[in-house]
């Protein structure tokens, strides 16, 4: 079990606002400046600098401990950036036959099945889909694996796979299976965290029932990855979109260090994207 100390998440965060600050003022990078000096000099009182256990999780473990929380505004910052860019996606479509690959806890899959399409919901973890399955009626939700879907070849119309590719270390054979499925002329709908994001440091991570955290193992992927196994899957880009976290995500993502410098927050990661959205239509 790895330690951590809060206390350098904060100095990161002061460290992007400073690169960031200092191409629009020069009071605003000394501001920053200002205030790392501080808090370097108030370790020890800020209590910070005590090192904290966090617990890696592969994906299995991970999203089997993380399931009842999931999805909650309030907690997962991710979601809360992501989930209007998908849904304003679904909403353009007619409806149709939908698999949700990777559908965890079935919000996506419960908000298609709402507006009328005929859903599917797919994910290995037992935990996610417990919670799924009370969400949606009775043999909507099954368990499976994206690398090898149990569905013939253009069985859908539409395929939605939300945040799970960056979970991944290869996400070429992911969207081989995902195209496989869908019909001629079918769309696909993805979304993963930003590249952007994930260099700086952005993982998966929630609290346990004993108040430590856990993060969940993750991997980075440029845009040039997802184009090219786009284009070996015979897929077209419809639309790419790139949320950037606001002031809300801000706090959510600082924790208990946000109160330390709500302004280095501010400054360091709103207007930075945080997700990565694809809308896909196969040939």
């Amino acid at each position: 079990m790895p330690q951590v100390r809060p206390i350098h998440y904060l100095l990161g965060v002061e460290g992007i606002a400073i690169l960031r600050g200092r191409l629009v003022s020069l009071a605003e990078a000394d501001a920053r400046v200002d205030e790392l000096r501080r808090l370097v000099l108030d370790l020890e009182s800020t209590g910070f600098a005590a090192e904290l256990n966090r617990t890696q999780l592969d994906v299995h473990r991970g999203y089997e401990a993380w399931a009842p929380g999931y999805d909650s505004l309030e907690s997962n910052a991710l979601i809360r950036l992501e989930q209007p860019c998908v849904r304003s996606l679904i909403n353009a479509l007619p409806q149709c036959r939908a698999l949700d690959a990777a559908c965890g806890t079935g919000r996506l899959a419960e908000y298609m099945s709402a507006r009328g399409h005929s859903v599917v919901g797919l994910d290995r973890s037992t935990a996610m889909l417990a919670v799924a399955r009370r969400k949606l009626p009775i043999g909507t939700i099954m368990q499976g694996d994206l690398l090898s879907l149990p569905f013939e070849r253009g069985s859908f119309d539409l395929v939605v796979c939300t945040l799970a590719l960056e979970h991944l270390p290869r996400i070429a054979p992911a969207i081989l299976e995902v195209a496989r499925v869908v019909r001629d002329g079918g769309r696909i709908i993805l979304s993963s965290i930003h590249p952007t994001s994930s260099i700086l440091g952005g993982r998966p991570m929630f609290d346990l029932q004993d108040g430590t955290s856990a993060v969940v193992e993750s991997y980075f992927h440029p845009h040039s990855e997802y184009l090219r196994s786009f284009r070996e899957a015979g897929l077209t880009v419809m639309d790419c979109l790139e949320p950037v976290w606001g002031e809300e995500e801000a706090e959510i993502l600082g924790q208990t260090t946000f109160v330390l410098a709500p302004e280095a927050f501010r400054r360091g990661l709103v207007g930075l994207p945080g997700a990565l959205v694809w809308s896909l239509a196969q040939s």
